[in-house]
């Protein structure tokens, strides 16, 4: 074992001579041992190196805050959003009870002006989010408003990414769906799903989906593949146009 001398002030000294006294650690090289890998236990891991600290990126280019913020959402309640041939469906999973028996809570999906925005993630987050959105004719409006509360948790050292992911719904000539990830990017989707047990619902409805579906149909299959991942207790939303 390499053998290393430091020099330390008097006031440490006697310090490390008290903690010894008690009968804890045999020397005063021991308590600085103990407290060194300690102090390198709670650094960032490895992987980060500190880069997981703040919004900045990684040597690899990536910003780890954000990929956090996305597996935070990952881990609420899906939300589900199909595109059908004469509208737009969403459907929603109701989170269970944790502290309570029963639990009645806010909707996790909503209507805003014509406009349907679901969410999976933090729920105090979505809140926020909601606060900041606009009764809205155009589905895609108000997923550019969404994407600018995320660009600025994104970009922001003062603050943390968001972490929930929203999904919008509605009719702009024909139905659209979007979705909207903590980074801020809108995506476009025929289907789209995030949250527990996404992969189970998104396999089950990419079997069924068909182009021309329509919204009675969708519904049908959005609840059966629901139900594959666990999910019994929804909510439902649909917009005709």
């Amino acid at each position: 074992m390499r053998e290393v001398r430091i020099v330390i002030p008097d006031e440490l000294d006697r310090v490390l001579e008290g903690i010894v006294s008690t009968g804890l650690f045999s020397s005063k090289a021991e308590v600085v041992r103990a407290a060194l890998i300690y102090f390198l236990n709670i650094l960032p891991t490895a992987t980060g190196r500190g880069y997981d600290v703040g919004n900045m990126f990684s040597p690899e280019g990536r910003v780890l805050q954000l990929e956090y913020a996305l597996e935070a959402a990952k881990h609420g309640a899906p939300i589900l959003a199909i595109k059908a041939e004469n509208g737009v469906l969403m459907v929603a999973g109701k989170p269970k009870a944790y502290m309570g028996i029963s639990r009645k809570g806010p909707s996790k999906i909503r209507k805003i002006g014509d406009v349907l925005v679901g969410f999976t993630g933090l729920g105090g987050d979505a809140e926020y989010v909601y606060s900041r959105i606009r009764p809205q004719k155009s589905p895609w409006n108000v997923a550019k408003e969404i994407s600018r509360v995320f660009e600025e948790h994104a970009v922001r050292s003062d603050v943390r990414p968001l972490g929930v992911f929203f999904a919008v719904g509605g009719i702009e000539g024909e139905p659209k769906v979007y979705a909207i990830e903590p980074s801020g990017t809108i995506s476009e989707y025929d289907v789209v799903c995030w949250g527990k047990g996404y992969s189970k619902i998104l396999s089950y409805v990419a079997e069924k989906y068909a182009e021309k579906i329509s919204l009675s149909d969708a519904e049908k299959i959005a609840i059966e593949a629901m139900a594959k991942a666990g999910w019994k207790e929804l909510e439902v939303e649909k917009i005709v146009g």
